[in-house]
């Protein structure tokens, strides 16, 4: 058993399998170490899923071969279906092989549903003519719906999946045979695609953690792109308990007919409930994943364990307490063949990048559509599920949507610049590292970041975050002079404020200046209490890093901090007072002295930031102490999501919250002193924008804060919006707040730098 050969699509596919193969016949792959690689040959990528007469070819003259060359040589297959179009001599050297009959019963969507509606609840579809496929029929046929899903009965990576709404609706169509007969289902806008794998052995069913398949749209298709294993860990727990119980009893079943070794179940959750949409009686995408999980606790591999199936009762390893820490996303080309802008990124870079597997082509080498380029392993999750039941993608895996890049390098266009800088990041090539370096270091930005100022914008980017160094937005040197670049491409030059020398200058005690003040932008940011009293009661925001201090500063350090500041050469324009949330009986005295003490310096404006007071007439007394201007920030406006987020704020009511907005606006004026920020990604668009309205009903502007899933928090992984997302949200919210005669905050330009908000309010 010392000749096993792999076949399958990927070398990849074939890695960390503890030396089970002595060799691989694939069509991606290296050409070494045993591995013949139908790609290398022909010096061309392709898109595997698209069947091909020489590719079937290829492979079954390469066993052929294997076989001359050793007629002991045995084969164990990525997708077993194949082995029997490889002749007689290929199935009886093929291990763990089922039963044809079994296998094309599972292979065929139709089929597979009707087998499975029995055991489980099996997404409903229509099987149609594509003559009755159009999309004024299928609306009729579903009324309230505006987007199908039409699937040929055998295809594999969603090849054969078609996405039709009102926009493609022709081309979508014209892709379609009238007579050929498709699987027909309105598409579920809000739904989590899951997989689970499972290997079934005579007496006992070894079922895998969950996964999320991430499904992206490609023209009119749909296709499988990747999978996330710690992403499944954010889907509905009770939806994803009814897959699991489905799926075992599909295996349940299974294994009465017989079937043996490795398959996967792929499903959907939506609405809480939990569908399943086809079987995969083969190895899948992301088994790859939990070959490296495996490997990770000394386990046999997925193949190891396949082959254990067709010759042990039971498994030899406990999945108790098995988890897969791995995701991975594929490569493609564009639907013209064409590597797609901003794909060709320093991966080997980020640590949370575990590998990178080509084709050992290179680019200038013919791609057909949608071809696969290469696949990257991840050690962490690359994609979440969002409140209201939909899949994201970090922003910064996926490559740059093309009309961004070209509204960016091209048209010059300052929101799409903004919005994609603040959401993805920045890094900092090396010479450009070495020139700030020299020249004054680089002005710590709030929330892991730096200021950049390109035009008359200050932009904060961030650095120290996931997959920042796998933005698209770099910081180069060029002739000399920093410049922010998109995909390689030059975009504007480009400053950073140098570091502030005075945040290590020692206060009282363990105190240094930089526990109490933030020099950002053009303002000061002051910390007026030495710990978050939320976070103190173990009730803090779950997105908020904040560190509570084991000492303590004294009022005079605060003030001390201040002169520091006042007697710099620094130019800035405004104190920022808040930060933290003080106790809630002291918290308005501490501020009142802190506003009173700038004020007495000079006549300073100051911003001040805090929780609506329990007296509402402490806001009357802040603002005649000579606070110019006011936030008090719900942060999230959905009830719900409040408690889950912001356990101790959420105490807080909307309605006081808007009470004290409302009288604050009476004081200050309607003219967006008064704001309120809503962090944007927390919820669901529609209850932020419900937020924004009746923020500006208040007479307050609101201020939108894109999350930014800072390291270390409770919310680290989750992910953050698209760009197309916010800027979308952003354009609702305009539009919301001139009905009121106002503009999303803040208005100062400087400090819009984290914000959706652009200079005139436009």
């Amino acid at each position: 058993m010392n000749n096993i050969i792999a076949v399958g699509p990927r070398e990849l596919d074939f890695e960390n399998t503890n030396g089970f193969f002595s060799g691989s016949i694939t069509l991606y792959g290296s050409g070494e170490n045993g591995n013949v690689s139908y790609c290398r040959s022909r010096g061309r990528r392709i898109n595997h899923n698209v069947f091909s007469e020489d590719q079937a070819k290829f492979v079954s003259d390469e066993i052929a071969r294997k076989i001359a060359e050793d007629p002991d040589v045995r084969f164990m297959s990525y997708d077993p279906n194949q082995a029997f179009d490889c002749g007689e001599a290929c199935v009886s050297r093929t291990l763990c092989l089922n039963s044809r009959a079994l296998m094309e019963k599972l292979n065929h969507k139709v089929s597979f549903r009707q087998w499975a509606a029995p055991l489980c609840k099996v997404h409903h579809s229509d099987l149609l003519p594509g003559s009755e496929c159009t999309y004024k029929k299928l609306a009729g046929r579903y009324p309230g719906h505006d987007a199908f899903i039409v699937q040929a009965d055998f295809a594999c990576g969603g090849e054969g999946t078609l996405f039709m709404d009102a926009g493609n609706a022709g081309e979508a169509e014209s892709a379609l045979l009238p007579t050929e007969r498709y699987l027909v289902s309105p598409y579920v806008w809000n739904n989590v695609p899951v997989n689970l794998h499972a290997i079934i052995y005579p007496e006992e069913i070894l079922l895998f953690p969950p996964s999320i398949q991430i499904m992206r749209r490609n023209g009119n298709k749909l296709l499988y792109q990747g999978g996330d294993f710690p992403a499944a860990g954010q889907a509905d727990p009770r939806a994803m308990g009814k897959f699991r119980e489905a799926m075992l009893a599909v295996c349940e079943k299974l294994r009465e007919e017989g079937y043996r070794g490795v398959t996967g179940v792929d499903g959907m959750l939506a609405g809480g409930e939990a569908y399943v949409l086809e079987m995969n009686n083969r190895f899948q995408g992301s088994t790859s994943l939990l070959n490296l999980a495996l490997r990770d606790r000394g386990f046999p591999s997925m193949q190891e364990l396949n082959y254990e199936a067709f010759t042990r009762e039971r498994a030899s390893i406990s999945l108790e307490d098995f988890s897969v820490p791995y995701s991975c996303y594929t490569y493609l080309a564009d639907e013209k063949g064409n590597c797609r802008a901003g794909h060709i990124r320093h991966f080997e870079a980020d640590p949370d990048v575990a590998a990178i597997q080509g084709d050992g082509l290179s680019y200038d080498q013919p791609a057909a559509p949608l071809a696969s380029l290469e696949r990257v392993t991840f050690r962490t999750n690359i994609a979440g599920v969002t409140s209201d039941g939909r899949v994201v993608l970090h922003p910064s895996i996926p490559e740059m949507d093309p009309v961004w890049v070209n509204r960016i390098t091209e048209q010059g266009d300052r929101l799409y610049l903004k919005i994609a800088l603040v959401n993805q990041g920045i890094w900092l090539s090396k010479e450009a590292g070495e020139y700030l370096s020299r020249h004054g270091g680089v002005r710590e930005g709030v929330y892991n970041a730096v200021d950049l100022t390109v035009g008359d914008m200050t932009i904060n980017a961030a650095v120290r975050v996931k997959f920042a160094g796998l933005s698209p937005f770099s910081l180069e040197l060029a002739e000399g002079r920093l410049t922010l670049c998109c995909c390689g491409r030059p975009v504007a030059p480009a400053e950073v404020q140098p570091a502030d020398t005075l945040l290590d200058i020692p206060l009282s005690g363990r105190s240094k200046v930089r526990d109490i003040c933030l020099l950002a932008t053009d303002r000061v940011r002051v910390q007026h209490a030495t710990n978050c009293h939320y976070k103190r009661c173990g009730l803090g925001c779950k997105f908020c890093e904040v560190e509570n201090h084991e000492f303590s500063f004294s009022r005079e350090d605060i003030f001390r901090a201040i002169d520091h500041y006042l007697e710099s050469d620094y130019a800035f324009r405004h104190f920022l007072v808040g930060g933290r949330s003080g106790s809630p009986g002291q918290e308005p005295g501490e501020i009142l002295d802190v506003v009173e003490y700038i004020r007495s310096r000079g006549d300073w404006p100051v911003y001040v930031m805090c929780v609506p007071p329990r007296n509402l007439e402490t806001l009357r007394k802040l603002k005649a102490a000579g606070a110019t201007e006011l936030a008090m920030n719900m942060e999230v406006w959905d009830e719900a999501l409040a408690r889950r987020w912001m356990p101790g704020k959420s105490a807080i009511s909307r309605e006081r919250y808007l009470e004290a907005l409302e009288f604050a606006s009476g004081l200050w004026g309607k003219t967006g002193a008064v704001r309120s920020a809503f962090i944007v990604g927390l919820e669901p668009e529609e209850s932020l924008l419900e937020g924004v309205e009746r923020v500006c009903r208040a007479g307050a502007a609101p201020i939108l804060s894109v999350f930014r899933p800072i390291p270390g928090t409770e919310c680290g992984a989750i992910v953050p919006p698209e760009n197309r997302r916010l800027l979308s949200i952003y354009e609702k919210a305009v539009l919301i707040c001139r009905r009121y005669g106002l503009a999303p905050g803040p208005a100062c330009v400087p400090c819009q730098n984290n914000t959706l908000s652009m200079p005139g309010g436009t």
